[in-house]
């Protein structure tokens, strides 16, 4: 009978004794993979012990520097060490906060998401230079040692713990839970102005110092004094939303509520209230904010100088507002066209603001929507268009190309709900379209070439046959209100096209390209003209004629009609 091969005693026990040292050695590693014990990195250490180490560069700080390290259950702590902080008072300082956090706790739990890092210095992580104010980056809370019993760092803290942006819910909160009191004197004698009541519209840039000077002070106290009058007569839920992101949810009415409650009769009635909820502001400094909302990301440089529309926060207002209404309103006339799932709706539209722009363009390549502050409300919704068909145009240099693309966007920009298109004016503070001061303009000066002659020679017979085919065709020169855009394009468009016929340098220009495409969407429909943008190639089988064909029918109808 054959035993097979029999292992010497020896060599079974060695074999033993390495299958169970890899067995204990196994949960070893899976302990140091837990701990991050990873090169270079700092170990791991035990809750609630203080001790020395060095404050670390990383993608907001710059300078390095020594400091006193804990963490708790709450928080990680360093506070700085310097010649008159020493162990124990840092660890005094970190038990204050302490309190502070399970203060915040306890008025609501829903509010601890996760650990902040929490740091006490006497410079700038970033700059290395003093600061006035204690802020928060990527869970990341900054604040001097003065600023420690401040509800400015409460409120940091709480946008640390919570993810909550909010402004006005951030210091509503923290002034809850420090118990803050205000002044209903100097609540009521600013509010007393109605000018001011638009800092109800809970828009976020209204908190920066910067953009605001002093009434960034009413701002914070009316977050806390409404905050309060809210959640005293209504309740916690009644006033803080958790539904996706943390955020306030107050009513006109609760803020005309409220205005009562301290003695003021104006009535707060803004058309922005409400509309700039979950929007994040980010003061880069030097005049330089980011804003971010659900549908785009706005990177702007705020103009000093009163020309220039972006002067103040209410022009910010205004032109935001402009924005958001103008691409919904393009989005839902788009949305009407059965191909509507090929365009570009989904994504975030960024739009760069900027005075040093020479030009308004959508830029293909980065991807944005580049604006200068000249044409700002002008092209915001034209360059918006082309941003929503970009991938879809062909090669320039197809006969329709230029003619669909630019047409499209004119009509769209220029067709919009008239409030949110009239461009305003900073200095008179009043609408206007450039439009209806030319065709005004030619009108005063009885067509004598004074006003369009910058932009094109031969002017005085242009501002003639302009003005020859508006008036004739029933235009009127007036009001604002009873201003026919339409009318002018297509005056501006036979003017041109009859001053220097064909000429190239004149006869491609926007007035040409917005009235030949509204002649294609009367006669034809907006979705013939959106499918020939998506495929230009195809323009003869969409419209049953080719490009040089329809372009003859439109002249005629300009010249005959």
């Amino acid at each position: 009978m054959n035993e097979g091969f029999l292992y010497p005693k020896n060599i079974i026990w060695s074999l033993f004794m390495k299958k169970k040292l890899i067995l204990l050695l196994i949960p070893v590693l899976i302990l140091s993979l837990l701990c991050g014990c990873d090169k270079g990195s700092e170990p791991a250490s035990p809750l609630n012990v203080i001790y020395e180490a060095k404050h670390q560069r990383d993608e907001i700080s710059s300078r390095i520097f020594n400091v006193f390290k804990m963490e708790t259950e709450n928080a990680f702590y360093e506070i700085e060490n310097k010649e008159d902080i020493d162990e124990v008072g840092a660890e005094s300082i970190i038990n204050e906060i302490e309190d502070l956090i399970n203060s915040i706790i306890s008025y609501n739990e829903n509010l601890f998401v996760t650990k902040p890092i929490i740091v006490i210095t006497q410079l700038d992580i970033q700059t290395g230079k003093d600061f006035k104010e204690a802020y928060n980056i990527n869970n990341i809370v900054v604040a001097k040692f003065e600023m420690l019993d401040t509800y400015d760092l409460a409120s940091c803290i709480i946008g640390a713990m919570s993810g909550i942006m909010d402004h006005w819910l951030l210091y509503g909160i923290a002034g809850s839970v420090m118990d803050i009191t205000t002044d209903p004197d100097q609540l009521r004698a600013y509010y007393s102005d109605s000018d001011n009541l638009n800092t109800l519209d809970f828009f976020g840039m209204r908190f920066m110092n910067e953009f605001n000077g002093e009434g960034v002070a009413y701002a914070k106290q009316t977050a806390i004094a409404l905050y309060k009058y809210i959640e005293d007569k209504y309740g916690f839920d009644s006033i803080v939303s958790f539904d996706t992101q943390i955020q306030i949810k107050v009513t006109k009415d609760m803020k005309n509520e409220w205005l009562k409650s301290i003695g003021i009769n104006n009535i707060y009635n803004s058309m922005y209230d409400g509309l700039f909820i979950g929007y994040r502001f980010i003061d880069k400094g030097d005049h330089a904010i980011t804003i971010i909302s659900s549908f785009a990301e706005y990177n702007i440089v705020m103009q000093e100088d009163e020309r220039f529309l972006l002067s103040s926060i209410d022009n910010l207002e205004l032109f935001l507002y402009k924005n958001l209404m103008g691409v919904t309103e393009l989005k839902e006339r788009l949305s009407a066209s059965k191909h509507y799932d090929k365009l570009n709706t989904d994504g975030v539209i960024v739009y760069e603001i900027d005075q040093s722009l020479n030009h308004s363009r959508y830029n293909s390549i980065r991807g944005l929507i580049e604006l200068n502050t000249f044409y700002i409300e002008s092209a915001h919704i034209h360059e918006t268009m082309h941003y929503i068909f970009q991938g879809y145009y062909p090669i320039q240099g197809t006969d329709s190309y230029t003619y669909l693309s630019e047409g499209l966007a004119c009509y769209l920009s220029s067709t919009a709900t008239k409030f949110y298109t009239y461009v305003t004016d900073p200095l008179k503070n009043k609408s206007y379209y450039s439009e209806h001061d030319v065709i005004s303009s030619v009108n005063e000066r009885n067509a004598n070439g004074q006003t369009l002659m910058n932009a094109f020679e031969n002017s005085q017979v242009l501002e003639r046959n302009l003005l020859d085919y508006y008036l004739s065709h029933g235009g009127e020169i007036g009001p604002l209100d009873d201003f026919s855009k339409s009318l002018f394009t297509d005056a501006m468009a036979y003017a041109l096209l009859k001053t220097y016929d064909d000429n190239l340098e004149h006869a491609k220009s926007y007035p040409i390209y917005e009235s030949y495409v509204t002649y294609l969407i009367k006669n034809y429909s907006l979705d013939h003209v959106i499918e020939a943008n998506i495929d230009c190639e195809s323009f003869e089988e969409i419209f049953g004629k080719s490009h040089e064909t329809i372009y003859e029918e439109w002249k005629d109808y300009l010249f005959n009609n």
